[in-house]
């Protein structure tokens, strides 16, 4: 929501037909329950996912760029055509952006690395939590897209809300993106 907030809107990074998968805070609260009901030593799923690991997604994997565009639209967004930056430019430009922030002193706006997550295939078979935890997803993308924007529009400044909550989620983050100790 901050490039929709700041207004960056057009540019699209990479064809965006790279396949992204999505989890909304719910569902994976709801995994999280699954599995630690399945943790009791009596259920008969137990030795299925004591000790395990599980992919937890909303299971509907989508072209990277859909997810945010039908955010900001939720919020209000004019559609605009996109401004197509070519992945390898879009790398070579986030370099050049690290060097000049680095130069300057400043954080830089567009990294190799966001350049990577929203360039790349991202999505998880989660076949594996769907057997052993019974899990399926509680709450579809396209619905939790509808309550988030209820949740922020409920806010008297949307905006105030969304920079505040990106500033607490910047504070919380070191520098290599890890949650802060």
């Amino acid at each position: 929501m901050n490039v929709y907030a700041t207004g960056r809107t057009r540019m699209q990074l990479g064809s965006g037909h790279n396949l992204f998968d999505w989890t909304y805070i719910k569902n994976a609260a709801w995994a999280h329950l699954l599995a630690a009901d399945r943790l009791d030593d009596s259920h008969p799923k137990h030795s299925q996912v004591a000790g395990q690991t599980f992919f937890i997604t909303n299971g509907e994997p989508r072209p990277f760029w859909e997810f945010p565009r039908a955010l900001w639209r939720a919020a209000g967004w004019k559609e605009t055509p996109p401004i197509v930056i070519p992945r390898f430019l879009a790398f070579l430009i986030a370099y050049i952006s690290v060097v000049i922030a680095w130069i300057l002193g400043k954080e830089p706006t567009l990294t190799p690395f966001r350049v990577n997550v929203v360039t790349t295939v991202r999505w998880c078979n989660i076949d594996r939590a769907r057997k052993a935890l019974d899990y399926a997803p509680i709450v579809s993308l396209d619905d939790g897209i509808k309550e988030t924007i209820e949740v922020c529009s409920n806010c008297s400044e949307p905006t105030v809300y969304l920079r505040e909550s990106l500033q607490w989620w910047k504070t919380t983050q070191s520098p290599a993106g890890h949650f802060a100790t």
